[in-house]
């Protein structure tokens, strides 16, 4: 388990949709300090394990998901599946979040991956609403995690997950 902050330790590896600092096991990601703030820390590490991923945080989360946006050839629609890392345990002031690889979704959905977004909204930080309008013009209100997810493409997911995929049948 690796924490850092900002401009110390490893290069950041630069993606489609931002930059990650990878570490022997995983990759540290982005995450703003409030939702007002600028700066970003390199705090928030995902791991990969022998049976889990498990997530790293210096800060209590209040929201910890994977969200897997996949292709469904058969019907050439898409759809997205969730995956909560739920709290395991509290080491050394450090919050250890994880996903038992079984509970990944099916190895047919993570083949036709579109993208991967990673949420860590970390605990008492009020996520701003994002308003959006249905199809019949209704008005919806989501949690704005702008700061506290990241976005792998399709060829990011199966790279930087690829310890993971390995373990999915």
């Amino acid at each position: 388990m690796i924490l850092l902050v900002a401009g110390c330790g490893p290069k950041k590896e630069k993606l489609e949709f931002g930059e990650i600092v990878p570490t022997r096991e995983g990759f540290l990601l982005p995450i703003q300090r409030s939702p007002e703030s600028k700066r970003i820390d390199y705090t928030v590490e995902l791991a990969f394990s022998e049976n889990a991923a498990i997530l790293y945080s210096k800060r209590e989360m209040h929201s910890c998901f994977l969200t897997f946006a996949y292709s469904i050839p058969e019907t050439g629609g898409q759809d997205i599946s969730t995956l909560d890392l739920d709290f395991h345990d509290r080491v050394d002031g450090i919050w250890v979040y994880r996903a038992p690889y079984p509970l990944f979704p099916a190895r047919k959905i993570l083949d036709n991956v579109i993208q991967t977004a990673v949420y860590y909204a970390p605990e008492g930080v009020g996520l701003p609403q994002k308003e959006v309008k249905d199809k019949d013009g209704s008005r919806l209100f989501y949690p704005d995690y702008k700061g506290y997810f990241f976005i792998f493409n399709r060829e990011e997911t199966l790279n930087w997950f690829k310890p993971a995929l390995d373990h999915i049948k």
